[in-house]
């Protein structure tokens, strides 16, 4: 993902860094029990040749010195999950009956504790060791060197093996591993399993930084560009971009998004999942990896495609949306087939369900409504998501044979591309929802950001299609003010003021249903 993810880790705590406070570091030692449980029971239950797990007798799992340019690791991942916090400068060695930590003093006054509230069933016991500086740890790894042959038959070790961790300590940790000459295998897509299935106390948080993401778009993103659109200002994509993250790290973030703090009670772990993605104009790319260019944002008329990921306790979240200046009555109907199309996924996850029955979902209602628009739907209809913003073992393409459990969280992304508008000019549209697979079927988490065509697509004083949009159809002049341009002649009105006046509408309509509900 690259330069886009470069705020990605700043809403962890890190145990020997400056991301939390002593006051803020603690571990849940019923949560741990749990989830090194469910790790254990995984790896023993499943620790075949050909199972998951690839006959690993023992585990590993390393981390060097922190690294500002790493972004999504697995090992940080693991350790927010068994933990709660990451924890830099880390080896963890887990056998058939215990958990071994090597650890600065400071992390081991954390994780020591935790054996004091095993409970009694536990299958795991913990036991610390501190850092050397006299001897480089020399007698640490040796002691552990031991307990890795001496777990089941000592001959495979799991680990992370595409990490690098960095720093002295961690290359001579692995160094160590090496000179074991035993047989190693890729600890990650256990890990991606353990991870997939969110717990209830997982689910919490996701559902949060869902509720951030979709009202840091409605609340503060939209009227940014509406600004941006009424007083023709000139502005990168890239600007904006970073607008969005610096406005995330204000103080009082909640109040100026209105969300009730005890919506998001630690609002000190807020932050983006990558840096936001806004495109306009001619160059278009709904790939999850994409840059906001340095481009000014086109405010004459055309296509403006916004994604942006809130990140709460490093749970993320994503959203997505199109907003149309001066649609065609044809942008009007791809949009209407894109919204049925990111429906009919959505509505295929369901607990058993094939995960490839969610593209497919996508690709027979644009074949019905819109057939020469197949072509342009995008290859995949999203991936899980959770610690990890993208995990690319699990994306809901054709062929995923996997089938959908409930706790599974999704970013659920369609999205057409390389459509051609007046005079040639190519634009894209994307919509993207943070789905969770709940025991009755999809929960849709970032539903508070509207998608409703009336909400979306804006009338203009400006001629300038800037992205393929010509006369409008009337139908965005159907529910808002028309422009000054329009045959009739009336009076401009910002479409700031338009907006709001049909949010106002939808608003008063929904206490009207309120207060009929009440009298029934």
């Amino acid at each position: 993902f690259g330069a886009k993810l470069d705020r990605a880790r700043g809403c962890g705590r890190r145990v020997g860094g400056n991301m939390a406070t002593e006051e803020e570091y603690r571990i849940d030692a019923d949560l741990f029990w749990e989830r090194i449980g469910k790790l254990h029971s995984s790896w023993q239950g499943a620790r075949g040749k050909e199972a998951l797990w690839q006959g690993a007798d023992a585990l590993v799992l390393d981390t060097g010195k922190y690294d500002e340019d790493a972004m999504y690791l697995r090992s940080t991942s693991m350790h927010n999950w068994l933990f709660g916090l990451e924890m830099p400068d880390t080896v963890i060695v887990i056998t058939e009956t215990m958990m071994y930590v090597l650890a600065s003093a400071k992390k081991v006054a954390l994780i020591e504790p935790l054996q004091t509230k095993r409970p009694a069933d536990a299958k795991l016991s913990v036991l610390c060791y501190t850092r050397s500086k006299a001897d480089k740890d020399a007698a640490n790894y040796e002691t552990l060197e031991a307990k890795l042959k001496g777990s089941h038959e000592g001959r495979t070790i799991a680990l992370l093996v595409k990490e690098t961790p960095r720093g002295d300590a961690a290359e001579r940790w692995r160094d160590c591993v090496r000179r074991l000459a035993a047989e190693q295998v890729d600890l990650a897509p256990m890990v991606g399993e353990l991870l997939l299935r969110k717990d209830a106390s997982e689910q919490t948080l996701v559902k949060r930084a869902a509720l951030f993401s979709a009202k840091l778009l409605e609340e503060y993103v939209v009227p940014e560009i509406e600004n941006i659109v009424d007083k023709k200002i000139n502005k990168q994509h890239s600007a904006i971009a970073s607008a969005i993250e610096d406005f995330v790290g204000t103080e009082g973030v909640l109040g100026q998004l209105k969300i009730p703090p005890n919506k998001i009670p630690d609002p000190a772990q807020l932050d983006t999942a990558y840096t936001p993605i806004i495109q306009s104009g001619r160059t278009f790319n709904l790939k999850p990896s994409a840059e906001s260019n340095d481009d000014a944002l086109n405010h004459g008329g055309g296509v403006i495609t916004v994604s942006l990921g809130g990140r709460y306790h490093s749970y993320c979240a994503n959203v997505g949306r199109t907003y149309v200046l001066n649609p065609t009555k044809e942008q009007a109907a791809e949009y209407a087939t894109l919204l049925a199309a990111h429906e009919a996924v959505v509505a295929t996850l369901a607990p058993g369900r094939p995960a490839a029955d969610a593209l497919q979902a996508a690709v027979d209602v644009v074949r019905g409504r819109h057939p020469n628009l197949v072509p342009k739907l995008t290859k995949n209809a999203g991936f899980a998501t959770g610690l990890e913003f993208r995990d690319g073992s699990f994306v809901l393409n054709a062929k995923n044979t996997r089938t959908l459990e409930e706790g599974m969280v999704f970013n659920v992304a369609v999205g057409f591309e390389g459509l051609e508008g007046a005079r040639g000019k190519t634009y894209a549209m994307f919509l993207a929802e943070t789905v969770l697979v709940g025991p009755a079927g999809a929960e849709l988490l970032t539903s508070g950001c509207t998608r409703a065509w009336a909400q979306v697509s804006y009338q203009i004083d400006d001629d300038d299609d800037g992205g393929g949009a010509g006369p409008s159809d009337g139908r965005g002049k159907e529910n808002k003010p028309k422009a000054s341009g329009s045959k009739s002649g009336a009076p401009k009105v910002e479409l700031t003021q338009s907006r709001t006046r049909a949010k106002n509408q939808q608003q008063q309509a929904a206490q009207l249903d309120e207060q009929l509900r009440e009298h029934q």
